[in-house]
């Protein structure tokens, strides 16, 4: 992933660290236009806000609406050969600690058969420091289960592979950083 150009019909995975995320991530993978995942909170905050989410190309997740079109809008745009970016987490950290990733991500990727590359960023915009991204190898759920129509075991099983793999990365990160120190 040297030039930092996600193939079609991917999933860019990361954690949340700050609103600023998926900004930062539109500037990193700048020649791959991503649909964000973006939660029904930033689509509250005003019609300008809205009128940007959608003009990028976000689909909205009500968190609290028991309505999942945003999945299947998700694995229709995969289809397309879009590329889709999810923080699977859903929201931002709480006392600094990761949230629960949510299963909607797995179940995409394994309705859509897309790739997943995960993301770590360590989350320090502005006067925090300089910010640190850590891109992994592509994830293929596929190869752990075959069912497009998982069991919540299944499905279980993937997401904790999910995290794994962006733990992994931010130990990566970490070592990395404290090398240059």
């Amino acid at each position: 992933m040297q030039d930092k150009k996600l193939p079609k019909g991917t999933i860019l995975m990361s954690n949340h660290k700050s609103l600023w995320d998926f900004v930062l991530h539109m500037m990193v993978f700048f020649r791959a236009p991503l649909h964000f995942q973006i939660a029904e909170v930033i689509y509250n905050k005003g019609p300008f806000m809205a009128w940007l989410m959608n003009s990028l190309g976000s689909i909205k997740v009500d968190r609290f609406a028991y309505d999942f079109s945003f999945i299947e809008e998700s694995i229709r745009l995969l289809n397309e050969g879009e590329r889709m970016g999810i923080f699977p987490e859903g929201q931002l950290p709480r006392e600094g600690k990761m949230s629960r990733f949510t299963p909607s991500c797995a179940l995409i990727a394994l309705r859509s058969g897309a790739d997943i590359i995960p993301v770590y960023t360590d989350g320090k915009y502005g006067r925090k420091g300089p910010c640190h991204v850590m891109i992994g190898k592509p994830i293929r759920l596929r190869e752990i289960c075959n069912n497009e129509d998982p069991s919540r075991e299944e499905l279980a099983a993937c997401n904790e592979h999910l995290v794994a793999r962006i733990l992994e990365l931010e130990a990566e990160l970490a070592r990395q950083v404290g090398q240059q120190k």
